[in-house]
Protein backbone atom coordinates (compact mmCIF):
# COMPACT_ATOMS: atom_id res chain seq x y z
CA UNK A 1 0.00 0.00 0.00
CA UNK A 2 1.58 3.50 -0.69
CA UNK A 3 1.04 6.71 1.24
CA UNK A 4 -0.61 10.09 2.19
CA UNK A 5 0.66 12.99 0.63
CA UNK A 6 -0.94 16.91 0.81
CA UNK A 7 0.34 19.64 -1.33
CA UNK A 8 1.63 22.45 0.35
CA UNK A 9 -0.34 25.79 1.57
CA UNK A 10 0.95 28.14 -0.85
CA UNK A 11 2.68 26.42 -3.77
CA UNK A 12 2.69 25.96 -6.96
CA UNK A 13 4.61 23.70 -9.02
CA UNK A 14 5.18 20.59 -10.67
CA UNK A 15 3.68 17.44 -9.06
CA UNK A 16 6.59 15.34 -9.34
CA UNK A 17 8.55 17.73 -7.49
CA UNK A 18 9.01 16.53 -3.71
CA UNK A 19 9.18 19.94 -1.99
CA UNK A 20 6.14 20.72 -3.10
CA UNK A 21 4.44 17.58 -0.88
CA UNK A 22 4.39 16.44 3.02
CA UNK A 23 4.45 12.92 3.27
CA UNK A 24 2.63 10.94 5.71
CA UNK A 25 3.13 7.50 7.01
CA UNK A 26 0.30 5.32 5.54
CA UNK A 27 -3.37 5.26 3.43
CA UNK A 28 -6.18 7.04 4.52
CA UNK A 29 -10.27 6.99 3.84
CA UNK A 30 -11.46 9.81 2.25
CA UNK A 31 -13.41 11.10 5.21
CA UNK A 32 -9.86 11.27 7.07
CA UNK A 33 -7.88 12.64 3.69
CA UNK A 34 -11.03 15.76 3.88
CA UNK A 35 -9.90 16.66 7.69
CA UNK A 36 -5.72 17.00 6.72
CA UNK A 37 -4.33 19.77 6.68
CA UNK A 38 -3.74 23.09 5.77
CA UNK A 39 0.57 22.42 6.23
CA UNK A 40 2.39 25.94 6.09
CA UNK A 41 4.93 26.27 3.72
CA UNK A 42 7.82 25.57 6.03
CA UNK A 43 6.60 21.57 6.90
CA UNK A 44 9.15 19.42 6.33
CA UNK A 45 8.91 18.48 2.59
CA UNK A 46 8.54 14.82 1.01
CA UNK A 47 11.11 12.50 0.05
CA UNK A 48 9.46 11.23 -3.06
CA UNK A 49 6.67 12.56 -5.16
CA UNK A 50 3.48 10.61 -5.29
CA UNK A 51 2.69 7.80 -7.62
CA UNK A 52 0.01 5.25 -8.14
CA UNK A 53 -0.25 3.80 -5.43
CA UNK A 54 -0.42 7.06 -3.00
CA UNK A 55 -3.74 8.97 -1.54
CA UNK A 56 -3.07 12.79 -2.61
CA UNK A 57 -4.70 15.61 -0.57
CA UNK A 58 -5.15 19.55 -2.08
CA UNK A 59 -5.87 20.59 1.72
CA UNK A 60 -8.07 24.36 2.02
CA UNK A 61 -6.98 27.39 -0.29
CA UNK A 62 -3.46 25.62 -0.67
CA UNK A 63 -2.82 26.80 -4.50
CA UNK A 64 -1.34 29.93 -5.42
CA UNK A 65 -0.94 28.56 -8.88
CA UNK A 66 -1.27 25.71 -11.20
CA UNK A 67 -0.05 22.45 -10.61
CA UNK A 68 2.47 21.26 -13.32
CA UNK A 69 3.97 17.91 -14.75
CA UNK A 70 1.22 15.38 -15.03
CA UNK A 71 1.60 12.60 -12.45
CA UNK A 72 -0.26 10.03 -10.85
CA UNK A 73 -2.40 8.62 -7.61
CA UNK A 74 -4.51 6.24 -6.60
CA UNK A 75 -7.29 8.92 -4.40
CA UNK A 76 -7.08 12.28 -4.85
CA UNK A 77 -9.12 14.73 -2.51
CA UNK A 78 -9.67 18.65 -2.75
CA UNK A 79 -10.81 19.19 1.05
CA UNK A 80 -14.14 20.98 1.77
CA UNK A 81 -14.29 24.70 0.41
CA UNK A 82 -10.82 23.55 -1.31
CA UNK A 83 -10.79 26.72 -3.24
CA UNK A 84 -9.50 25.90 -7.33
CA UNK A 85 -7.13 23.88 -8.33
CA UNK A 86 -5.49 23.76 -11.62
CA UNK A 87 -3.82 20.50 -12.58
CA UNK A 88 -2.11 22.21 -16.22
CA UNK A 89 0.14 21.11 -18.75
CA UNK A 90 1.77 21.95 -22.07
CA UNK A 91 -0.80 19.26 -24.22
CA UNK A 92 0.74 16.00 -23.61
CA UNK A 93 0.73 15.50 -19.90
CA UNK A 94 -1.43 12.99 -18.42
CA UNK A 95 -3.18 13.03 -14.60
CA UNK A 96 -3.93 9.47 -14.01
CA UNK A 97 -5.97 9.32 -10.90
CA UNK A 98 -7.99 5.19 -9.64
CA UNK A 99 -10.17 7.99 -8.21
CA UNK A 100 -11.11 11.71 -7.56
CA UNK A 101 -13.42 13.28 -5.06
CA UNK A 102 -13.83 17.39 -5.88
CA UNK A 103 -14.01 18.23 -2.50
CA UNK A 104 -17.60 20.05 -0.96
CA UNK A 105 -18.95 23.42 -2.10
CA UNK A 106 -16.61 25.88 -3.75
CA UNK A 107 -13.81 22.93 -3.90
CA UNK A 108 -13.40 23.21 -8.10
CA UNK A 109 -10.92 21.10 -10.18
CA UNK A 110 -9.33 22.80 -13.40
CA UNK A 111 -7.99 21.25 -15.90
CA UNK A 112 -5.70 23.21 -18.22
CA UNK A 113 -3.50 21.84 -21.72
CA UNK A 114 -3.79 18.33 -19.99
CA UNK A 115 -5.69 14.93 -19.85
CA UNK A 116 -7.53 13.65 -17.25
CA UNK A 117 -7.99 9.52 -16.31
CA UNK A 118 -10.11 8.26 -13.43
CA UNK A 119 -11.80 5.11 -12.82
CA UNK A 120 -13.98 6.73 -10.78
CA UNK A 121 -15.30 10.88 -10.47
CA UNK A 122 -17.36 12.17 -7.47
CA UNK A 123 -18.14 16.25 -8.01
CA UNK A 124 -20.60 16.90 -4.89
CA UNK A 125 -23.45 19.84 -4.73
CA UNK A 126 -22.12 22.88 -5.49
CA UNK A 127 -18.48 22.08 -6.66
CA UNK A 128 -17.06 21.93 -10.44
CA UNK A 129 -14.87 19.81 -12.45
CA UNK A 130 -14.10 22.14 -15.70
CA UNK A 131 -12.45 20.40 -18.41
CA UNK A 132 -12.86 23.21 -21.04
CA UNK A 133 -9.38 23.88 -21.32
CA UNK A 134 -7.84 20.57 -21.58
CA UNK A 135 -6.18 19.42 -23.61
CA UNK A 136 -7.50 16.48 -26.99
CA UNK A 137 -6.26 13.05 -27.18
CA UNK A 138 -7.45 10.01 -28.57
CA UNK A 139 -9.25 7.58 -26.53
CA UNK A 140 -9.05 3.77 -27.05
CA UNK A 141 -12.07 4.02 -29.62
CA UNK A 142 -10.29 6.45 -31.57
CA UNK A 143 -12.47 9.34 -30.41
CA UNK A 144 -11.19 12.70 -29.11
CA UNK A 145 -11.39 13.05 -25.41
CA UNK A 146 -9.70 15.09 -23.09
CA UNK A 147 -11.32 13.17 -19.95
CA UNK A 148 -12.12 9.76 -19.32
CA UNK A 149 -13.73 9.77 -15.79
CA UNK A 150 -14.62 6.53 -15.36
CA UNK A 151 -17.71 6.26 -13.19
CA UNK A 152 -19.08 9.88 -13.17
CA UNK A 153 -21.37 11.23 -10.45
CA UNK A 154 -22.38 14.82 -10.07
CA UNK A 155 -24.20 14.56 -6.96
CA UNK A 156 -27.48 16.46 -6.32
CA UNK A 157 -28.52 16.21 -2.11
CA UNK A 158 -32.08 16.80 -2.27
CA UNK A 159 -32.89 20.03 -0.34
CA UNK A 160 -29.35 21.01 0.05
CA UNK A 161 -29.02 24.90 -1.32
CA UNK A 162 -26.43 27.64 -1.69
CA UNK A 163 -27.87 31.12 -2.60
CA UNK A 164 -26.55 32.29 -5.84
CA UNK A 165 -25.99 28.29 -7.15
CA UNK A 166 -27.85 25.74 -8.90
CA UNK A 167 -28.03 22.25 -6.95
CA UNK A 168 -25.65 19.49 -7.89
CA UNK A 169 -22.08 19.18 -9.00
CA UNK A 170 -21.16 20.70 -12.26
CA UNK A 171 -19.14 19.39 -15.47
CA UNK A 172 -18.18 22.10 -17.44
CA UNK A 173 -17.37 20.37 -20.81
CA UNK A 174 -16.77 23.89 -23.58
CA UNK A 175 -16.66 22.26 -26.73
CA UNK A 176 -14.74 18.92 -24.95
CA UNK A 177 -15.52 15.78 -25.40
CA UNK A 178 -14.96 13.01 -22.13
CA UNK A 179 -15.78 9.74 -21.93
CA UNK A 180 -17.57 8.09 -19.04
CA UNK A 181 -18.24 4.39 -18.04
CA UNK A 182 -21.39 5.34 -16.22
CA UNK A 183 -22.94 8.49 -15.16
CA UNK A 184 -24.91 9.84 -12.31
CA UNK A 185 -26.72 12.84 -12.75
CA UNK A 186 -28.92 13.94 -9.43
CA UNK A 187 -29.54 17.06 -10.28
CA UNK A 188 -32.28 15.40 -13.24
CA UNK A 189 -35.10 16.91 -11.77
CA UNK A 190 -38.86 14.77 -11.97
CA UNK A 191 -41.40 14.98 -14.46
CA UNK A 192 -41.80 18.60 -15.59
CA UNK A 193 -37.86 19.26 -14.26
CA UNK A 194 -36.64 17.01 -16.63
CA UNK A 195 -33.41 18.29 -17.79
CA UNK A 196 -31.21 15.86 -19.51
CA UNK A 197 -28.74 18.25 -19.43
CA UNK A 198 -28.40 18.90 -15.60
CA UNK A 199 -25.55 20.18 -15.13
CA UNK A 200 -23.65 19.33 -17.94
CA UNK A 201 -22.11 22.83 -19.31
CA UNK A 202 -21.28 23.32 -22.86
CA UNK A 203 -21.63 21.63 -26.05
CA UNK A 204 -19.06 18.56 -25.77
CA UNK A 205 -20.52 14.90 -25.75
CA UNK A 206 -20.29 12.58 -23.25
CA UNK A 207 -19.23 9.42 -24.79
CA UNK A 208 -19.83 5.48 -22.83
CA UNK A 209 -17.00 2.30 -24.27
CA UNK A 210 -18.15 1.78 -27.90
CA UNK A 211 -19.02 -1.69 -26.88
CA UNK A 212 -21.70 -0.11 -24.64
CA UNK A 213 -25.09 0.43 -26.76
CA UNK A 214 -26.58 3.96 -25.59
CA UNK A 215 -30.82 3.22 -24.62
CA UNK A 216 -32.54 2.70 -27.66
CA UNK A 217 -36.46 4.39 -26.58
CA UNK A 218 -39.40 3.37 -28.23
CA UNK A 219 -43.33 3.73 -27.59
CA UNK A 220 -46.35 1.46 -28.72
CA UNK A 221 -49.84 1.28 -28.73
CA UNK A 222 -49.79 -1.86 -26.28
CA UNK A 223 -46.55 -4.35 -25.14
CA UNK A 224 -45.27 -6.64 -27.63
CA UNK A 225 -43.01 -9.64 -26.91
CA UNK A 226 -39.83 -10.87 -27.68
CA UNK A 227 -41.53 -13.70 -29.93
CA UNK A 228 -43.40 -11.34 -32.20
CA UNK A 229 -40.68 -9.07 -32.61
CA UNK A 230 -38.37 -11.70 -33.93
CA UNK A 231 -41.12 -12.69 -36.57
CA UNK A 232 -42.16 -9.37 -37.61
CA UNK A 233 -39.67 -6.64 -36.32
CA UNK A 234 -40.59 -3.87 -34.87
CA UNK A 235 -44.31 -3.33 -34.16
CA UNK A 236 -45.64 0.23 -35.26
CA UNK A 237 -44.55 3.41 -33.37
CA UNK A 238 -47.00 5.05 -31.34
CA UNK A 239 -47.47 9.12 -32.46
CA UNK A 240 -50.47 9.60 -30.91
CA UNK A 241 -53.89 8.59 -28.57
CA UNK A 242 -57.04 9.02 -30.39
CA UNK A 243 -60.25 8.61 -27.72
CA UNK A 244 -62.60 8.98 -31.07
CA UNK A 245 -65.80 9.99 -29.66
CA UNK A 246 -67.47 9.36 -26.72
CA UNK A 247 -70.71 9.71 -24.67
CA UNK A 248 -71.38 11.95 -21.54
CA UNK A 249 -71.29 9.32 -18.45
CA UNK A 250 -68.82 7.26 -20.12
CA UNK A 251 -65.19 6.99 -19.99
CA UNK A 252 -62.77 4.86 -22.26
CA UNK A 253 -58.95 3.88 -21.46
CA UNK A 254 -55.84 3.77 -23.95
CA UNK A 255 -52.50 2.91 -22.98
CA UNK A 256 -48.92 3.64 -24.74
CA UNK A 257 -45.85 1.79 -23.54
CA UNK A 258 -42.15 2.47 -23.58
CA UNK A 259 -39.47 -0.11 -24.13
CA UNK A 260 -36.02 0.17 -23.91
CA UNK A 261 -35.15 -1.42 -27.24
CA UNK A 262 -31.70 -1.98 -26.77
CA UNK A 263 -30.41 -5.70 -26.02
CA UNK A 264 -27.38 -6.64 -23.94
CA UNK A 265 -24.94 -4.54 -22.25
CA UNK A 266 -26.67 -1.66 -22.82
CA UNK A 267 -26.97 1.89 -21.28
CA UNK A 268 -30.58 2.09 -18.93
CA UNK A 269 -33.41 4.36 -20.33
CA UNK A 270 -33.98 7.38 -18.04
CA UNK A 271 -36.95 9.43 -18.56
CA UNK A 272 -39.93 11.39 -17.78
CA UNK A 273 -43.33 11.73 -18.78
CA UNK A 274 -43.98 15.86 -19.12
CA UNK A 275 -47.29 17.54 -19.47
CA UNK A 276 -46.22 21.21 -18.84
CA UNK A 277 -42.94 21.33 -20.91
CA UNK A 278 -41.40 20.26 -24.46
CA UNK A 279 -45.17 20.87 -26.38
CA UNK A 280 -46.66 18.58 -23.54
CA UNK A 281 -49.93 20.11 -22.46
CA UNK A 282 -52.09 17.88 -20.51
CA UNK A 283 -54.56 20.55 -18.95
CA UNK A 284 -58.51 18.80 -19.45
CA UNK A 285 -59.69 17.55 -16.18
CA UNK A 286 -61.11 15.15 -18.45
CA UNK A 287 -57.93 12.79 -18.73
CA UNK A 288 -56.70 11.40 -15.65
CA UNK A 289 -54.21 8.20 -15.51
CA UNK A 290 -50.36 7.70 -15.27
CA UNK A 291 -49.63 8.99 -18.64
CA UNK A 292 -50.46 12.56 -18.00
CA UNK A 293 -49.16 12.58 -14.50
CA UNK A 294 -45.33 13.91 -14.03
CA UNK A 295 -43.00 11.70 -13.72
CA UNK A 296 -39.45 9.96 -14.54
CA UNK A 297 -39.37 6.03 -15.56
CA UNK A 298 -35.69 4.08 -15.72
CA UNK A 299 -35.53 1.06 -17.72
CA UNK A 300 -33.03 -1.43 -18.19
CA UNK A 301 -32.20 -2.90 -21.36
CA UNK A 302 -33.78 -6.41 -23.06
CA UNK A 303 -36.77 -5.15 -23.77
CA UNK A 304 -37.62 -3.66 -20.45
CA UNK A 305 -40.96 -1.80 -20.43
CA UNK A 306 -43.40 0.74 -18.71
CA UNK A 307 -47.13 0.37 -19.51
CA UNK A 308 -48.88 4.28 -18.87
CA UNK A 309 -52.33 4.81 -19.24
CA UNK A 310 -54.90 7.91 -20.37
CA UNK A 311 -58.69 7.73 -19.17
CA UNK A 312 -60.88 10.05 -20.57
CA UNK A 313 -64.30 10.77 -18.59
CA UNK A 314 -67.15 12.33 -20.45
CA UNK A 315 -68.29 14.36 -17.79
CA UNK A 316 -69.12 17.54 -19.89
CA UNK A 317 -69.41 17.76 -23.98
CA UNK A 318 -66.08 19.14 -25.73
CA UNK A 319 -63.34 18.08 -27.80
CA UNK A 320 -59.62 17.65 -26.37
CA UNK A 321 -58.12 21.05 -27.53
CA UNK A 322 -54.17 20.62 -28.54
CA UNK A 323 -53.72 18.05 -25.41
CA UNK A 324 -50.33 16.07 -25.54
CA UNK A 325 -48.01 14.82 -23.22
CA UNK A 326 -44.29 14.45 -24.08
CA UNK A 327 -42.19 11.71 -23.50
CA UNK A 328 -38.06 12.89 -22.76
CA UNK A 329 -35.20 10.65 -22.71
CA UNK A 330 -31.69 11.18 -21.22
CA UNK A 331 -29.33 9.24 -23.40
CA UNK A 332 -25.68 9.89 -22.18
CA UNK A 333 -25.59 13.30 -23.03
CA UNK A 334 -28.00 13.44 -25.56
CA UNK A 335 -31.22 14.31 -24.90
CA UNK A 336 -34.31 12.98 -27.03
CA UNK A 337 -38.03 12.76 -26.71
CA UNK A 338 -41.55 12.03 -28.44
CA UNK A 339 -44.87 13.84 -28.06
CA UNK A 340 -47.77 12.10 -28.05
CA UNK A 341 -51.18 13.91 -28.96
CA UNK A 342 -54.19 13.73 -27.37
CA UNK A 343 -57.50 13.57 -29.21
CA UNK A 344 -61.41 12.77 -29.34
CA UNK A 345 -64.57 14.15 -28.66
CA UNK A 346 -67.36 13.81 -25.84
CA UNK A 347 -70.85 14.36 -26.93
CA UNK A 348 -74.05 14.22 -25.07
CA UNK A 349 -75.18 11.46 -24.10
CA UNK A 350 -76.71 8.97 -26.20
CA UNK A 351 -80.84 9.29 -26.13
CA UNK A 352 -82.72 6.04 -25.21
CA UNK A 353 -84.07 3.50 -27.75
CA UNK A 354 -87.88 4.38 -28.32
CA UNK A 355 -90.23 2.09 -26.85
CA UNK A 356 -91.15 -0.68 -28.77
CA UNK A 357 -94.55 -1.26 -29.95
CA UNK A 358 -96.66 -4.18 -28.91
CA UNK A 359 -98.46 -6.65 -31.19
CA UNK A 360 -101.74 -6.99 -29.96
CA UNK A 361 -102.64 -9.29 -32.28
CA UNK A 362 -99.37 -11.56 -31.88
CA UNK A 363 -99.80 -11.26 -28.51
CA UNK A 364 -103.83 -12.74 -28.38
CA UNK A 365 -102.68 -15.81 -30.82
CA UNK A 366 -99.71 -16.31 -28.07
CA UNK A 367 -102.03 -16.21 -25.35
CA UNK A 368 -104.75 -18.10 -26.61
CA UNK A 369 -102.60 -20.76 -27.88
CA UNK A 370 -101.01 -21.30 -23.87
CA UNK A 371 -104.91 -21.47 -22.70
CA UNK A 372 -105.14 -24.46 -25.58
CA UNK A 373 -102.05 -26.33 -24.12
CA UNK A 374 -102.42 -25.63 -20.62
CA UNK A 375 -106.04 -24.11 -19.57
CA UNK A 376 -104.66 -21.08 -18.56
CA UNK A 377 -104.96 -17.54 -19.98
CA UNK A 378 -101.96 -16.07 -18.19
CA UNK A 379 -98.45 -16.47 -19.90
Amino acid sequence: MGDTFVWLTGHAGNWNDPSNWVELSGTRSVSELERLGPFAPNSVTADRAPGAGDDVVFPAITVGGPVTGGGAADTVVLAPDGGAVTLAGTGTEHYAFRQLFVGETGSNLVLSNALLDTQATYVPDFAFLDVSSGAVGTDPDGRPYTASLGALTLEAIPGASTPGLPPGGRLILGDHDVDVTSLVQGALGVGNSFDPHADLIGSGAIHFPAVVSPAQPFVTVSPFSAYSLSVSGRPPALDHLDFGTIHVGESETLTFTVTNFAGGAALPLIGAVQTAVNDGHATDPALSGSGVTPGNFYLPPDLVQQEFSVTLTGDTPHSLDSQAVHLAFAIGSDASGITLPITGTVVEAAPPPPPTEIDWNALAAQVTANFEATGQWFL
